[in-house]
């Protein structure tokens, strides 16, 4: 065997090789190592086995969270010791750093779903996404790591390999794993004969609830945008951070949650709300405030749960029910008063009155009703108390705020709203529920003495839903405060949300993907292995957007959709980042005066780079960029242009003009600025150029035409 660490595929050894046992599985080279999981080391890991061997691991196909080795006691198997950053923890760190591709190993003790019924079987390629440090089941230190499939299966409900396995070295193909165009098998679970008797091109019933798996890229997205939010809490811990997710309804926000949801659960406190459940619920603040109690008590222990509530109810007393407190504490002052000026009385009462059990379990009773009275309409444990607070106390919002900031100082983590369904309610409910959570994060008033960490919120909505709520809300300031290319509604997101993200439209290429694996069709002329493992390789070498853009660029549809997910992820390391906002600052002389402007432009560019890419739109960076400054600055105009592409002229070269605008864009047409933006010698916009950053097509030449 040779020592050189190969990585990617062996020779001879395709995905769904089976072997019968270690030793076996060690003569192949597939993996190496006789005994342990890891095989990797300071120069990276080159594969792995999961067989079960730590019951932290969390197999889920396409994707595997892999507990690191080291620190088990060898007889029962059991964490007794913290494990450290070497051996092959450090290798899998150091391919994660590299980009090396793991080979991983599947044996027949690991999860049934994804394992072989006996022996072991080679499952193809992963990519080391993310490692961390966390508390394991045995209450020990262990390093966690994802890894995610570079070529994902369309069903990540893999069926069990059968259970004769050769008894030799040769590698044996698998059917569901095999590289021929066969229909896939059914699923094991399936035992009803009729449906087992369908023929295989029958269409199914395809549900449209938020997917497990991800055919649309919508996990590379989230890797972005988890990657993006963990770098602004390391560099600005105090600060709120507010993100808006965009899209039409059906356009997949929910499943882009989904999938942002396990890449941050094991860093924040993610607190799910779906406002289309709690519209009804008045005032909105308060099914906010009772959601993220409700979480921050599920992620503690259960001891601390108790305590957790009586504090809470204690809490809420001190700011809310002041009055009814002092109400309380004179009456019990009089009662104490009648008593020392007549100590029989309560003889007297206890004589007549206490004289059996039943009387004492109607006193229990009846204090206990009193107490949950006071409890739901004097310390706002319900909706109807959290409205008397607002009616009686002077400031009540501020009390709320506190309150709000209290429990986020007792969440194990940091926390993250996901507001799910806001376009499906109400205008007086979406602008009383987004006014809340400006008032809890950017308004919350900061406790004495502590470093509270503020939460972080990230609404899925459609932007047209939202500004048209604040906007039919607020109609008689409407004129007001417009600007040109800019009506109240924007004004409003834009003091709001932080940053915009655009749900990805489907690109001709994946939209046929996904259309195919609807009807069940199987993928034809996939690109080989190491063909993907290449491009892989140029993609990680890369030192620039531009280079990244390049390597799509130069390679066809399916080549590219197979390593589209990495590039976004590469054009998003900090490295990279930073030297394309260095390329973005020759467009500082257009963008407006507003200090936030130009951070607001490079994180806008990012996730329209992200977006469009993912769509497999490779447009030029000088092009993109000057569309994200109109977006930014007359977010109007791009927004009309974008709703009317068939309008614009099919020549894709010819450059594009305001004057057939309609009469309520005609103030743009006397915009100076817009004007003097687009009279820049940098960009001139033509339709083609319009239409990729837009995600209908493909356009990456500049437009040399000449605009007369």
């Amino acid at each position: 065997m040779a020592d050189e660490r190969l990585f990617g595929e062996i020779p001879g050894y395709p995905e769904g090789s089976l072997f019968t046992d270690r030793a076996a599985l060690q003569r192949s080279g597939v993996h190496r190592p006789g005994q342990a999981g890891i095989s990797g080391g300071q120069d990276g890991a080159d594969s792995i086995v999961v067989s079960g061997g730590y019951v932290d691991d969390e197999d889920r196909g396409n994707e595997i969270i892999y507990t690191g080795q080291g620190g088990r006691d060898s007889g029962t198997s059991r964490q007794i010791a913290d494990q450290e950053l070497t051996r092959g923890n450090l290798g899998l760190v150091r391919s994660e750093e590299a980009g090396h591709p793991v080979r991983v190993v599947r044996g027949s003790k690991g999860d049934p779903r994804y394992s072989p019924t006996s022996g072991y079987r080679y499952d193809g390629l992963y990519r080391v996404t993310e490692h961390w440090q966390e508390v394991g089941k045995d209450g020990f230190k262990v390093w966690r790591f994802r890894l995610n499939k570079l070529n994902p299966l369309p069903d990540v409900e893999q069926v069990s390999a059968p259970a004769q396995v050769p008894n030799s070295d040769a590698p044996t193909a698998t059917p569901e794993h095999s590289t021929s165009d066969a229909p896939a098998q059914q699923s094991a679970d399936v035992d009803d004969p009729e449906l087992l008797a369908l023929p295989a091109e029958q269409e199914h019933w395809a549900s449209d609830a938020p997917a497990d798996k991800d055919m649309l890229k919508r996990d590379a997205l989230a890797s972005v945008i988890a990657a993006r939010l963990r770098r602004f809490s390391h560099n600005e811990p105090g600060l709120s951070f507010l993100l808006h997710v965009d899209g039409p309804w059906g356009s997949g926000k929910s499943t882009l949650l989904k999938f942002l949801g396990r890449r941050l659960d094991k860093h924040y406190l993610v607190v799910p709300f779906d406002s289309w459940k709690h519209a009804k619920v008045d005032p909105p603040w308060w099914a906010l405030l009772v959601t993220l109690r409700q979480h921050v008590s599920q992620a503690s222990p259960w001891w601390r749960r108790i305590y957790l509530r009586f504090a809470d109810s204690w809490a809420r007393a001190r700011r809310g029910s002041t009055p009814y407190l002092l109400t309380g504490l004179v009456v019990l002052l009089f009662i104490l008063g009648l008593v020392l000026i007549k100590p029989t009385l309560l003889t007297v009462v206890g004589t007549n009155k206490l004289k059996n059990a039943t009387t004492w379990l109607t006193a229990l009773g009846s204090i206990s009703l009193v107490v949950l009275l006071v409890s739901r309409f004097m310390w706002w444990d319900s909706a109807r108390g959290a409205r008397r607070l607002e009616q009686v106390h002077t400031n009540p919002m501020q009390e709320v705020a506190q309150h709000f900031s209290w429990l986020l100082a007792r969440a194990p983590r940091r926390v993250v709203f996901f507001i799910d369904d806001l376009d499906r309610c109400g205008d007086k409910y979406v602008v009383e529920l987004l006014d809340a959570v400006q008032t809890l994060i950017r308004d919350a008033p900061k406790r004495k003495g502590k470093s509270d960490k503020s939460a972080y919120f990230i609404v899925a909505a459609h932007g047209n839903w939202l500004r048209r709520a604040y906007e039919t809300v607020h109609q008689p300031f409407q004129g007001a405060v417009d600007e040109p290319g800019r009506k109240l509604g924007h004004l409003f997101l834009d003091k709001l949300f932080q940053l915009t993200i655009p749900v990805p439209t489907l690109g001709q290429q994946t939209k046929q993907l996904y259309f195919d694996h609807v009807l069940g069709i199987q993928a034809v002329d996939q690109p080989s292995n190491d063909e993907q493992t290449g491009l892989l390789g140029q993609i990680d070498s890369s030192t620039s957007e531009r280079e990244v853009l390049e390597i799509l660029q130069a390679v066809g549809p399916q080549q590219r959709e197979m390593v589209v997910a990495r590039a976004v992820e590469k054009m998003s390391e900090p490295i990279i980042a930073e030297v394309t906002e260095h390329a973005l600052q020759k467009f500082a002389p257009l963008l407006d005066g507003n200090p936030r402007s130009m951070k607001r432009f490079a994180n806008t560019y990012s996730v329209l780079r992200a977006a469009r890419t993912l769509e497999g739109i490779t447009v030029d960076s000088d092009v993109l960029a000057f569309w994200t400054i109109l977006s930014i600055r007359w977010p109007m105009l791009t927004e009309y242009l974008a709703a009317n592409l068939n309008s614009l002229p099919e020549d894709p070269s010819r450059p594009v003009r305001l004057d057939s605008l309609p009469d309520e864009y005609k103030p743009l047409q006397t915009d100076v600025e817009l004007r003097q933006v687009l009279d820049t010698p940098l960009v001139r916009l033509t339709s083609g150029q319009i239409k990729a950053c837009c995600g209908a097509v493909t356009y990456t030449e500049h437009d040399e035409a000449d605009p007369d």
